[in-house]
């Protein structure tokens, strides 16, 4: 059994950060409460923001360059002045 099957799909959100470039990064499978939960904690524009879904794959992206961070689709967070003019 796999950590993901202890998770009703409907429990289940798709997180998208789109950077000051303009790349987009799409991590499905995580938590609601574990994507809000890192957002509350103290993120700082000289770390990374590290996402870790409920099948344990990890994404860690450099603060500096997030745009914004959407879960499914909403827009929960928006990074710090633009570090990239495009």
């Amino acid at each position: 059994m796999t950590q993901s099957s202890q998770f009703p799909p409907q429990e289940l959100v798709e997180v998208s950060i789109e950077t000051t470039l303009g790349a987009v990064y799409k991590f499905p499978d995580m938590t609601r409460a574990a994507v809000e939960r890192v957002l509350k904690d103290n993120i700082s524009l000289q770390g990374d923001l590290v996402l870790t879904n409920v099948s344990t794959a990890a994404l860690v992206v450099p603060t500096r360059i997030i745009k914004t961070l959407a879960i499914n689709g909403e827009v929960k967070w928006r990074g710090f002045d633009p570090v990239h003019e495009l």
